[in-house]
């Protein structure tokens, strides 16, 4: 993963703990700057931080920066599509001698990411004098590269010259809205990043870990901003590792306007997400994610927060910062996971609890609403200034609200000294809580505290602040222990495709031409296979998978899962063991489950019997059900929750079932799986006498796996889609019409983003990659906590359209990196 590096120390064993990151107001130019006497080199420097971006994206955000005599510049910095970009030009007349800008994006505004920057221009090798690293891993793929001459004298961190922490000079320009922590310089030493990183074996992740080390050179620094007693460089801007102090400019230490948080990369707490709100080019965020401004031309919307409440008691506050006449129009609330218009964004009309389905919200003038009903005095009015606090109970499914530190009777009184008068919270969890304005001619403002710097009033006994440190933690910390996506060339000799884990199904396609998909599971056996693409019966064929191991599967000679030189993709799920017989239906499965990850494959016979059903050996009810008639040609049938109990998809096909709710109710009889049962209609293709079947079931399993919908927007900035987890493979079809093909996205064949290599379990087709930008492109992005949709293409993101998604996770949100 690394390069040969100088190992200049390693921190000892045990967990590292970041206590204090430092906001960056890209609206406030906030920023640290010092002048630097004569460097150790200017040839060999390291510098590494952590980073956590929030607001502004569409412009470019300086992290580091250099500048003096009006040529002199050097910057490491966002640009304004995401890409990291540095640049270093001389003082000749701004020619530019060394830059690097990465084809991937980095706007994940949940979570931190960790950012190594190197350079090393002593190097032999020209392509490794410039080196940058993210998460642990180089960047390799860059749209361009122009790499110092040997011995270059790089101006970053430049000697006798002012250089810049989150801002690249003195103007207001490419200032960055976000958070910084835990930020080295080495001046005249090369470190890998592993020196200050290293990956968690329980998650899989990057995190970090302390420097032990010396050798910071003449200008090297460690800025933890952990000490927060003061404003000055003396504090504020100390250095931790001698006495390189940088000065602060327009910083705060103190009160609502600190500048001092909690929120680090080993404690991710929620902002609001600048990718799920009404127009992600607008100006109406600040304070890095926690400050809302509306405005008359950005009004009737909402803006969601980024973390999600699946479980657990929470607290957290809100500073009113509106006016008089706006109050009526200030709507906090929570929107439940199935309201669809939360997740639309562009220009779509969003409140908490003012909409049918949309949840539950509160007003400054004393009402409140649910599922888009007024339902009058709650606890009295607001006014400027005010502290309006939240008691979230998901739990119970109960939310109570306080006015300075006093909470509401229910009868038009903020006048309780203890969590009083709790409403229910509407629909299923996990809640999201949003800051609304439901007016076109007042201007509501807020400004949010979620723990990340101290409460105005104290927590409610039993309540948390809600970070990443107190999420539940997961049933699966390490999603690669059950699903897992191998990425390989064939060589036309039989060989092991290793997953990790014993793998029960397999599904395998060529990606570099035209080529059936390959589905083999444990049950049914090796050298057996379905294809999705297809309606055919099994396929017997010899040296396809012919072996399923306890590491993964082995795969023979056949060209379509190993032809010579041709690029393969497989991905894998874990169902280990034998199977055996499941009598809990009316008709016996042969049987292999795993409930722990939601998931079971079986094989049963059928009976031409409505009414007929089969256990699934999941314990709870599975969101997805898929069945294909075995010895004979049928389509297969895929169930899903959010397609209606009597419907059907079809995986080989790119249509709809066609309507008519007898044809409908002959599927799945109209009935929902229950948590033993999934029940059966007439139907051949899924209940035909004398037939036999293959039945795959899935169901949710919170932070690592997630099955159900959203509604498409039409527009490039399209719909939010909040899973709870770092996906690594989502599968995307609409379900209101067609045609329109399945689409398969996974994050091997796109490390970065933008997510724009495409399968369709419909079609032989070979792998499509579409260029950013691409008019009409099945794109998205994945980010730490879910899936955004890039695109206008109708099979994604059509407007108005309803779409069905399955999606496994790299990791949980709790323990995720930025993408």
């Amino acid at each position: 993963m690394f390069d040969d590096l100088a190992r200049l120390g390693s921190s000892a064993a045990g967990d590292y703990e970041i206590e204090k990151s430092l906001r960056f107001d890209d609206v406030g130019q906030s920023y640290l700057s010092r002048t630097f006497g004569s460097n150790s080199s200017d040839t060999s420097k390291t510098f590494s931080c952590w980073a956590k971006r929030s607001t502004g994206l569409n412009n470019y955000q300086t992290i580091a920066g250099t500048t003096q005599d009006g040529y002199l510049e050097s910057r490491l910095q966002f640009s304004n599509n995401g890409a990291i970009k540095f640049t270093d030009r001389d003082s000749s007349g701004g020619t530019t001698d060394a830059n690097f800008y990465t084809n991937s994006f980095y706007t994940d505004t949940s979570a931190w990411m960790h950012i190594v920057l190197i350079i090393d221009t002593t190097n032999g090798t020209s392509g490794d004098r410039l080196r940058i690293y993210v998460n642990g891993s180089r960047v390799t793929s860059l749209t361009s590269e122009t790499q110092p001459t040997q011995n270059y004298a790089v101006q970053f961190m430049r000697s006798n010259a002012v250089n810049f922490i989150g801002a690249g000079g003195t103007s207001t320009t490419d200032d960055f809205g976000g958070y910084l922590a835990d930020i080295y310089f080495f001046d005249g030493s090369i470190l890998g990043p592993e020196n200050f990183g290293k990956t968690d074996p329980t998650t899989g992740q990057w995190i970090p870990k302390a420097y032990s080390g010396a050798g910071y050179g003449t200008n090297g620094f460690h800025l933890k901003f952990d000490d927060n007693s003061d404003v000055t460089a003396a504090t504020l801007g100390k250095d931790s590792a001698g006495s390189n102090d940088w000065t602060p400019n327009s910083f705060s230490v103190s009160g609502a306007a600190t500048d001092s948080f909690e929120d680090t990369p080993t404690n991710n707490f929620p902002t609001l997400n600048w990718h799920q709100t009404r127009a992600v080019t607008d100006d109406r965020m600040h304070s890095a994610g926690l400050g809302i401004d509306w405005s008359a031309s950005h009004d009737n919307a909402s803006s969601v927060l980024t973390m999600g409440m699946p479980s657990g008691k929470w607290y957290f506050e809100v500073w009113n910062r509106t006016d008089a006449p706006g109050q009526g129009n200030f709507n906090l609330g929570l929107f439940p996971d199935d309201y669809a218009n939360a997740k639309r964004c562009q220009n779509t009309n969003t409140w908490p609890g003012i909409e049918t389905g949309s949840g539950i919200s509160f007003t400054g003038a004393d009402t409140y609403y649910v599922n888009g009903s007024n339902q009058g005095t709650y606890g009295g009015t607001w006014a400027e200034n005010d502290i309006i606090g939240f008691a979230v109970d998901v739990d119970s499914g109960k939310v109570a609200v306080s006015k300075n530190g006093q909470w509401a009777d229910g009868s038009g009184n903020y006048d309780e000294a203890n969590v009083n008068a709790q409403k229910d919270l509407q629909g299923a969890a996990p809640y999201f809580f949003a800051v609304g304005d439901s007016s076109g001619s007042q201007d509501p403002k807020a400004t949010i505290n979620f723990g990340q710097r101290a409460f105005s009033y104290s927590i409610p006994t039993g309540y948390q602040k809600l970070c990443s440190k107190n999420l539940p933690d997961p049933t699966i910390t390490k999603p690669t222990d059950h699903f897992n996506t191998i990425l390989y060339t064939g060589n036309a000799t039989s060989r092991n495709i290793v997953s990790g884990f014993d793998t029960g199904l397999v599904w395998i396609k060529r990606r570099s031409g035209q080529e059936g998909h390959v589905l083999a599971n444990r049950v049914i056996g090796a050298d057996s296979f379905l294809s999705s693409n297809s309606t055919a019966a099994v396929n017997t064929a010899n040296n396809c998978v012919t072996a399923f191991n306890s590491d993964g599967v082995t795969v023979g000679t056949q060209g379509i899962v190993n032809d010579n030189n041709e690029t393969f993709v497989s991905w894998h799920w874990n169902v280990a063991g034998a199977a055996s017989t499941n009598s809990t239906g009316t008709i016996n499965v042969s049987l292999i489950a795993n409930p722990t990850a939601g998931f079971s494959i079986g094989t049963y016979g059928g009976n031409d019997t409505g009414g007929a059903t089969i256990g699934h050996g999941l314990g709870v009810a599975p969101d997805v059900v898929i069945v294909k008639w075995t010895n004979g040609g049928d389509n297969w049938c895929v169930y899903n929750k959010n397609n209606g109990d009597g419907k059907t998809l079809w995986l080989d096909s790119d249509g709809v079932v066609p309507t008519g709710s007898s044809y409908y109710s002959s599927f799945w009889n109209d009935t929902a799986p229950s948590s033993t049962v999934t029940t059966l209609g007439s139907n051949g293709a899924v209940n035909g006498s004398s037939r036999n079947y293959l039945v795959l079931s899935f169901a949710s399993v919170e932070g690592y796996s997630k099955f159900g919908g959203y509604t498409g927007n039409g527009q490039t900035d399209g719909p939010y889609v909040y899973t709870g987890f770092k996906p690594a493979y989502v599968l995307v079809k609409r379900i209101n019409g067609g045609p329109n093909y399945w689409n398969q996205h996974d994050n091997k064949r796109n490390p970065y983003n933008v997510v724009n290599t495409v399968l369709y379990p419909n079609s032989d087709d070979d792998e499509e990659s579409y260029a950013v930008g691409t008019a009409g492109s099945p794109n998205k992005n994945f980010y730490s906590n879910g899936f955004k949709l890039e695109s206008t293409h109708s099979e994604v993101n059509g407007s108005g359209d309803t779409y069905f998604y399955m999606a496994f996770a790299e990791t949980p949100f709790k323990y995720a990196t930025a993408r």
